[in-house]
């Protein structure tokens, strides 16, 4: 009698990694939700990036301008003075070690040079003559302008009236760098409106210009672009983690918002179960809409910028006011990616408010010597919240996604 046959093995399961689909899900968000006259330009952008993506001389140029001129590798710094601070707050053997992923240091002082500099090179490939992005926090814009200039692009950075007027030197560094600045009708803490001018001006201007949307943001392929090129940061932070520590870090935190810094930071962990990823939202000044911009904590499913996502929605189904002390986390809704790891369980939230986070920033600065960004002592703060909870020979590390480009006192 023959042997039975044998037992197929069962198929793995899909990674969280292995997104997006050909029609740009993530899960069930993302996709381009666009009007038709779009999405020919998405369509062609789409086959331009597939092309150059699997084209190494494309990445070998942009590996080496990374390291030449953005200063990538950023280190991974162990923030000794911030640790002993928390301990000594705490019981003898608790407080784990606090490590900062330096993307202040990087060119323009923010994690946004990576990301500008890969879409300007892109843009360039593909015979575009203008650059078109919006910004909040100022930082995005000046990376962007900033790298228009290397590639003889001409750029326009989209910022609301009211941030232009909080951020007079940020606004001062584009325009330095000849950048039109585009000042959209406003008050602080419009991303959202500077992001749907820049996507309505990329509409406009055709086969003529590259838009470079913050974050992850936006229709199909736009956030796979995004999350491809700013993947640098967490595939550095874990093998400089394997390097220095010996071992995975325990806790990885980042802030969401226009830096992006949070999907570039988690993509290389999110296949690594043993690592609690969490993501920093704008707590604000409460619970109340309007005062708070913590999008995974309190909104729903919804579209925003052309992508199915989770978003914070008003009485009437649109995408709601939100308010936070930090420019670039004020925006309503979240990248479709982070949306999906938040609704796989893998990425959970954590709301941090206005005055925990300048609390966070003038630590950070006393105890380290480090002036980083609202945005960026977000992240800090719930890192040191995370740390308090866990034992002294545990790590975690948390990605100072900017500088400081204002001064704000303390």
């Amino acid at each position: 009698m023959p042997p039975p046959p044998p037992i197929p093995a069962k198929p793995a399961p899909p990674r969280l990694s292995d997104v997006p689909t050909p029609d740009g899900l993530f899960g069930p968000f993302g996709g381009a939700g666009v009007p038709d006259s779009v999405l020919g330009q998405l369509k062609a952008l789409d086959e331009a990036y597939a092309k150059v993506s699997g084209d190494a001389k494309f990445w070998d140029e942009l590996r080496d301008q990374l390291r030449t001129l953005v200063g990538r590798a950023t280190p991974l710094h162990f923030a000794k003075g911030l640790t002993q601070h928390l301990r000594r707050k705490l019981p003898h053997g608790a407080g784990a070690s606090l490590h900062l992923k330096r993307e202040d240091l990087a060119h323009a002082g923010s994690c946004c040079a990576t990301l500008a500099a890969g879409h300007v090179q892109l843009a360039a490939r593909t015979g575009r003559r203008r650059i078109v992005t919006s910004t909040a926090s100022g930082h995005l814009g000046v990376a962007v302008a900033a790298m228009a200039v290397r590639a003889g692009l001409a750029c326009d950075v989209h910022i609301a009236a009211g941030d232009a007027a909080r951020r007079p030197v940020a606004t001062s560094h584009m325009r330095a760098l000849g950048a039109r600045v585009v000042e959209v009708d406003g008050d602080a803490g419009g991303l959202r409106l500077a992001i749907q001018s820049s996507l309505q001006a990329w509409e406009a201007a055709g086969e003529q210009a590259h838009v470079v949307l913050p974050a992850t943001f936006g229709p199909h392929p736009h956030p796979m672009i995004s999350r491809d090129l700013l993947s640098i940061i967490g595939r550095e932070t874990k093998s400089q983690c394997l390097r220095q520590l010996g071992r995975l870090p325990d806790a990885v935190v980042a802030a969401g918002g226009e830096h992006g810094a949070v999907v570039g930071t988690f993509y290389d962990f999110v296949d690594d179960g043993s690592v609690r990823l969490i993501a920093v939202e704008a707590g604000g000044q409460g619970h109340v809409a309007g005062q708070h911009a913590a999008v995974l904590s309190h909104g729903g499913s919804g579209a925003i910028h052309g992508a199915s996502t989770v978003v914070l929605l008003d009485e009437t189904g649109n995408p709601a006011t939100t308010g936070s002390i930090a420019a670039g986390l004020s925006h309503p809704g979240v990248g479709p990616e982070l949306a999906h790891w938040r609704e796989a369980k893998r990425v959970s939230a954590a709301a941090v408010g206005d005055e925990e986070a300048v609390r966070a920033a003038g630590t950070l600065a006393k105890a380290e010597g480090i002036l980083c960004s609202l945005e960026a002592a977000h992240a800090v703060a719930e890192a040191m919240r995370v740390a308090a909870e866990l034992k002294a020979d545990q790590h975690v590390v948390a990605t100072l996604c900017s500088r400081s480009i204002e001064v704000v006192g303390g």
